[in-house]
């Protein structure tokens, strides 16, 4: 779509009033679901950079969500501002660059990154039916790049979000003085009847385990909006004669995984670790651990074992990991072991479906797929963990499961170090939670 600079008494040329309308909701719909029951969201009227006027669409125009802007990102890479923007499909990394910059956020985590620090920050991705939309905090970045600021100005025919990129760029006051006959030509011809923005109901908060979305009277039924299940893929018991063949599955449809395993084992597996080490598809963790009561016994007999298989995993890779999975999960760590594996970088992840041949004998797939089923019908994306064996039952059903899980209902992400881990005890795995 071309971006328009007006001059003033210019007009847009085309009016896509339903069009619009219905976009914008459905964009802001989509949003909605990642955040807390109870959230009341605006869409606003037009996104201002500059001096650049962008129309009125859910491709370009801002929302505000409990008091936080939020903007597409083709109002900042279509503004004539130098922004660029690259998505990474595999990873679910969306990067954008400006002034020598570039943050990274990774998409259904809540965390942005560049190579210095990370930050609690959300983008998300949504589709308007005809366009892939990322949705960016707006103060967030104007923070990140050191940019003038962004305020929205409200207006007889609409709120304007008005993003300045350098201090010298003229006022708001002064921009509505210059553009108010064009910013007010281009409402009216959109939307015949002034207003003051687009709002959506608010949602009810849920009231049982398994809540459903509230909906509105025009809506044919109280379904879940679509913002993919975030799912991780991650393997025990290995490496072994098998995980060749689960790699090859994996790589056929193009799914990322973890592969948590023995150190002990991985020197005669080493051609299959440096296939997973070379990956940007897979992710190796530690894991698998046996003499359960010997590996709690204290932070050093734990830091230890897991140092030894960190050395195993470098002999093969020439890398190690960080990603650690502990025998029977980590809800008995004492906070003793806990701080002495923060101290030294290690981020430990439990599960939420356990999919083991051993839990659910002859039902691998069925507890996969009733497990997502039952996610599908919360209002939000909650995170999934399976986890599975390397074992020739689940090797079986492998495929039957990839294919499940290619529904565009999912989204099959990496697992990796910049993502806060899910845990029993909720634990992000970062300095500052020591604190806490």
């Amino acid at each position: 779509m071309r971006r328009r600079r007006f001059q003033n008494g210019a007009k847009p040329t085309r009016n896509r009033a339903l069009w619009a309308l219905f976009a914008a909701l459905f964009t802001m719909s989509a949003l909605l679901s990642l955040f807390m029951p109870g959230a009341r969201a605006v869409t606003g009227s037009f996104t201002v950079v500059n001096t650049t006027i962008l129309p009125f669409n859910s491709k370009y125009s801002f929302l505000t969500v409990s008091r936080v802007n939020y903007v597409p990102h083709f109002a900042l890479a279509e503004a004539g501002i130098g922004l660029t923007t690259t998505y990474a499909p595999a990873q679910r990394h969306f990067s954008l660059t400006w002034g020598g910059k570039t943050i990274t956020f990774e998409l259904g985590s809540g965390v942005a990154f560049d190579g210095e620090k990370q930050y609690s920050q959300r983008c998300t991705m949504v589709d308007d039916g005809e366009n892939t939309i990322f949705v960016l905090p707006v103060d967030f970045l104007c923070e990140y790049f050191e940019w003038a600021g962004a305020d929205i100005t409200p207006t007889e025919y609409g709120d304007m979000l008005r993003i300045r990129t350098r201090k010298t760029t003229m006022s708001d006051q002064n921009f509505l003085a210059l553009f108010e006959d064009s910013l007010k030509s281009a409402w009216l011809e959109a939307n015949p009847t002034p207003t003051t923005g687009v709002s959506l109901p608010t949602l009810t908060p849920p009231s049982s385990a398994l809540p459903s979305q509230s909906v509105t009277p025009s809506s044919p039924s109280p379904s879940r909006v679509q913002v993919p299940i975030p799912v991780f893929i991650t393997f025990e018991g290995g490496p072994n004669e098998l995980t060749r063949e689960f790699l090859d599955i994996l790589d056929s449809y193009n799914m990322p995984a973890a592969f948590f395993m023995r150190g002990e084992r991985m020197g005669d597996y080493a051609a299959d670790m440096r296939r997973i080490a070379a990956s940007s598809q897979f992710a190796a963790g530690l894991g698998g651990y046996g003499g359960i009561e010997d590996f709690y016994s204290s932070s050093e007999k734990m830091l230890e074992a897991l140092g030894a298989d960190n050395d195993a995993l470098d002999a093969c890779t020439l890398t190690k990991t960080m990603l650690v999975r502990l025998p029977g999960g980590s809800g008995g760590l004492t906070e003793e072991l806990r701080r002495g594996l923060i101290l030294a970088g290690y981020r430990y992840w439990d599960w939420t479906v356990d999919a083991r041949t051993e839990s659910v004998p002859g039902k691998i797939y069925q507890t996969v797929s009733s497990s997502l089923e039952a996610l599908l019908t919360k209002p939000y994306a909650e995170r999934c963990v399976l986890m599975l064996n390397q074992d020739e039952e689940t090797l079986e059903v492998m495929d039957r499961i990839l294919s499940y899980l290619s529904d565009s209902r999912f989204d099959v992400q990496r697992m990796g170090i910049s993502l806060p881990p899910t845990n029993a005890r909720q634990d992000q795995c970062t300095l500052d939670s020591l604190s806490e």
